[in-house]
């Protein structure tokens, strides 16, 4: 028996570190993205960056 697998979405929901804003960030992450990265996200309120390690296991 064959399996197919078929990749997924990523969705990261993050909180901004600045201590001045409140906001929350989320991104979709593509499946064309590689699936062991670090990604970059920009607060659009404050213009903070944040750094998003991870990795994704199959199994």
């Amino acid at each position: 028996m064959e399996i197919e697998l078929k990749p997924i979405n990523i969705i990261f929901i993050a909180f901004c570190n600045n201590p001045k804003c409140k906001n929350t960030i989320s991104i979709d992450v593509e499946e064309d993205t590689p699936k062991d990265d670090e990604i970059t996200i920009t607060c659009e309120e404050c213009g903070n960056s944040i750094r998003i390690s991870y990795e994704v296991d199959t199994i």
